[in-house]
């Protein structure tokens, strides 16, 4: 009996040892299992990631690109602009304001102006004020010598040079200052100068 009751005990536990591995061995295996699966997802994790910051790396190099492109067109205009400016100063603005200082000159321009007048009609010129007492000497005190007839002549101290002229109330009056003639002249020379200078774009 003690012989059956051992064998007995020996099979229970070799079956329990057998039960027992083959569970191990199950459990091994699904951990086995979920190891690979969270390898596996944290790689895909990894590549999206890795994907994603080159996309957004990508777009800042692009995004920085536009920026440097449209900095550095925006300065090379700048300096275009601050030379030709330059230039134009030079050339135009000096001289002119220097020509509208020169109170004959003024004097002679205003003659034409007068003389090339569309009907003979009354006019009146404005000069300007600080400048009243040159040009009573340049005209010796006769406007109507000076200008002709239907002439009238005021100063104004609104006016820093050159000279205004018009026809009587509601007519039309026609403005000839340094600056006039100084905006005249760059809407001529201005393309050209530009192409001169920069060549065409």
């Amino acid at each position: 009996m003690e012989s059956k009751l051992q064998q007995l005990t020996e099979k229970l536990y070799n079956e329990g040892l057998s039960k027992g591995k083959s569970e191990a061995e199950h459990l091994v295996q699904h951990a086995h299992h979920q190891a690979e699966k969270i390898i596996k997802e944290a790689k895909h994790q990894a590549a999206e990631i890795l994907e994603q910051a080159q996309k957004s790396a990508a777009e800042v190099k692009r995004n920085t690109d536009a920026e440097i492109d449209l900095a550095s067109r925006q300065t090379i205009a700048r300096v275009k602009q601050t030379v030709e400016n330059l230039i134009v100063a030079k050339t135009i603005e000096a001289p002119v304001t220097k020509a509208f200082d020169d109170v004959a000159f003024v004097k002679d321009l205003i003659k034409t102006v007068v003389a090339n007048r569309p009907a003979n009609g009354d006019l009146t010129v404005i000069l300007p004020a600080n400048k009243e007492i040159e040009f009573l000497n340049v005209i010796q005190g006769n406007m109507q010598t000076a200008f002709g007839q239907g002439v009238d002549v005021k100063f104004d101290r609104g006016i820093k040079s050159g000279f205004r002229i018009g026809t009587g109330k509601g007519g039309y009056q026609l403005t000839f200052t340094d600056a006039d003639f100084t905006e005249l002249f760059k809407s001529h020379i201005r393309s050209k100068l530009v192409d001169f200078l920069f060549g065409t774009p």
